[in-house]
């Protein structure tokens, strides 16, 4: 990767924002490349800044490690990841 691109982990998430935490701690605002992305936190995900851009942008999920789903009394979906540490599978 370079200085442009890298890794990192969704820990926050709300609408068409994010905040990705790379592998050296830094927390980064991101914005999402698409409307249909369905992230939530723990997802591990690419990112990039574009040229002439001064914005970080979520390119890509990657695969999900661990995920269960929800579906509530009035029809929405609740996506959570879980780490293993916590029992799950």
């Amino acid at each position: 990767m370079t200085d442009r691109e890298g890794t990192g982990c969704v820990v926050e998430s709300y609408g068409r924002r994010v905040v990705v935490e790379r592998s050296d701690g830094a927390r980064l605002p991101c914005k999402l490349k698409r409307k249909n992305f369905d992230l939530v936190a723990g997802d591990d995900v690419r990112i990039a800044l574009s040229p002439g851009d001064d914005e970080w942008t979520v390119t890509v999920r990657l695969p999900r490690r661990n995920v269960r789903r929800l579906r509530r009394d009035n029809g929405v979906t609740v996506s959570a990841q879980f780490p293993h540490s916590i029992g799950y599978p």
